[in-house]
Formats: C-alpha cells, sequence, structure tokens
C-alpha cells in the first residue's frame, strides 16, 4: 500500500491508502466539490518518494515530478491550469535522458529529443501548435542517420532522405504538401535501383 501526503493550507501528514488532509487536527477525505490547492505526494513501500504534483482548485499546476523506485528520476513535467505547458522530460530507470519535449497550453509545440539507451539521440522532432512543423530526424542506434526531412502544418514538405544502417543512403523523396512527387533509391551498396 502507497502512502499518499497532501499539504495544503499549512498542513503536512500523512494517511495510508486514501486520499486524505488534516486541517484543525482532524483528518478529512478529498472532496472533489471541494477544490484542493496544495502539494499532493506518493511514496513507494521503500520510503523512497513516487511521485509528487502541485494542484491549484484541483488541477495539476506547476510541476509534476515520479521517481522509479530505486529513487532516480522518471519524469518531470510542467503544468498550466491543469495542462502541460513547458518541458516535458523522462529517463530511463538506469539514469539517461529518454527524451524531452515542449508544449504551450497543453499542445505539443517546439521542439523534441528522443535517445536511445545507450544515450544516442533516437529523433529530433518540431511541432507548431499540435501539428508535425519544421525539420524531422531519426538515427540508429549506432549514431548513423536514418531519415531527415520537413513537414510542414502536419504534411510532409521537400525532400526526404533515408540511409542504410551503413551510412549509404536509401531513398530520396520528393513531396509537395503531402503529396509524393518523386523518387530515387538506393541499395545498402549504393548501387540505384530501378524503380518499378
Amino acid at each position: 500500500m502507497l502512502a499518499l501526503v497532501l499539504a495544503g493550507a499549512g498542513c503536512r501528514e500523512q494517511k495510508l491508502g486514501q486520499r486524505f488532509i488534516q486541517r484543525d487536527g482532524q483528518w478529512e477525505k478529498i472532496d472533489p466539490n471541494d477544490p484542493f490547492t496544495g502539494v499532493s505526494v506518493e511514496y513507494w513501500p521503500n520510503g523512497n518518494k513516487k511521485h509528487e504534483v502541485e494542484y491549484r482548485d484541483n488541477k495539476k499546476h506547476r510541476r509534476e515530478t515520479r521517481w522509479f523506485e530505486n529513487g532516480q528520476k522518471m519524469s518531470q513535467v510542467e503544468f498550466y491550469d491543469g495542462r502541460r505547458h513547458g518541458t516535458w522530460i523522462t529517463w530511463y530507470k538506469t539514469g539517461p535522458k529518454r527524451h524531452e519535449v515542449e508544449y504551450r497550453n497543453g499542445i505539443r509545440n517546439g521542439k523534441g529529443t528522443f535517445w536511445y539507451k545507450n544515450r544516442q539521440r533516437w529523433s529530433e522532432s518540431e511541432y507548431r501548435d499540435g501539428n508535425k512543423h519544421g525539420q524531422w530526424t531519426y538515427w540508429y542506434k549506432n549514431g548513423q542517420k536514418a531519415e531527415e526531412g520537413r513537414f510542414s502544418n502536419g504534411k510532409h514538405d521537400g525532400k526526404w532522405t533515408t540511409w542504410h544502417d551503413n551510412g549509404q543512403k536509401m531513398s530520396e523523396v520528393e513531396f509537395s504538401d503531402g503529396v509524393e512527387i518523386s523518387r530515387q533509391e538506393w541499395d545498402e551498396d549504393g548501387n540505384p535501383i530501378e524503380s518499378q
């Protein structure tokens, strides 16, 4: 069973199993109709923190942090009035960063980066107002670039290039407003593949 601590109005107490808060020396169950403002904290059975989040009027507000049972940070995200707003970061259990993405008013907006467990980048992306927009790049685990191109308002746009994991170019595809215009492909040795 997890311990859940809620701190609000200057109180910081704990009770096992349910969402309670202590006010004026009395335990009160959190009433969803009575907006809670304060900090909620959960603990793992070993005593390490599991989850901590700030609330304002029953909505997540400011920072939310989660930890693995071993004490390693799992994720951290900023909220404003119940919506993700700012940077959301996650980590692998062993410590390396897993991803870092930007949100504005609950919508993906800005850059995003993902990593493999070996700390090599897996992808970099850009969003604008929730749509894929801007440069997108993917890599293999060995660090070799796998794919690169641009989106414009959620649609492929311009030249997209892919590579074999040995570094040889695999394809070049030209797009206009999400529609494929041309394609050229190569095998792993760099020899052109004839279109069918």
